[in-house]
């Protein structure tokens, strides 16, 4: 079997924990790569038969307990894994005030699988300046994944990224 000259990034994280920005940001360092922003909770990463034409692959995905980090690995079959690690009292504080703290477990569950996931290389930075509007980002997905094109917003989306109103994210480290 050839070697992919592909690279596949998959980071994973809390809810809450600003990792969406994250993505976002990696995204905009490579401009030919797909980046999905946020996998939606109750999702499964998607294959390499998925995304077969697309290149480099950023893909950020949650700790739940309907999905563990090794299915998401399974799935994806990632290069790379980045391990997105904040404060862990700050994301329950932002994760308990929204609608869906508790959908795909309670938030002490999905605490416990994400610390559970002792793998990967320990990322937490913060992105120094992000200038790609979000219509660039989708757009370039569209493009380069029928697989991104038929998923927006039923499978993936942007997370809690704040955008100005010229589309660019304006929250960094509250998404």
């Amino acid at each position: 079997m050839a070697k992919r000259k592909s690279m596949r990034t998959l980071i994973y994280a809390m809810q809450c924990s600003g990792a969406s920005l994250y993505a976002y940001w990696l995204g905009q360092q490579n401009p030919k790569a797909l980046c999905i922003v946020d996998l939606w909770w109750d999702q499964l990463a998607p294959s390499p038969e998925d995304l077969e034409h697309a290149g480099d692959v950023i893909l950020k995905c949650v700790a739940t307990t309907k999905y563990d980090l090794w299915d998401h690995v399974s799935s994806f079959e990632p290069d790379e894994v980045l391990n997105f690690i904040t404060d862990p009292l700050a994301v329950v504080q932002r994760l308990k005030k929204k609608s869906y703290a508790n959908e795909g477990g309670t938030v002490a569950q999905k605490i416990r699988a994400h610390r559970s996931s002792d793998f990967g290389k320990f990322v937490g930075v913060e992105p120094r300046e992000i200038t790609m509007a979000k219509h660039e980002l989708i757009n370039r997905n569209r493009q380069l994944s029928w697989w991104a094109a038929e998923n927006y917003q039923k499978k993936w989306g942007l997370g809690g990224i704040h955008f100005d109103e010229k589309g660019v994210p304006i929250n960094v480290g509250n998404s």
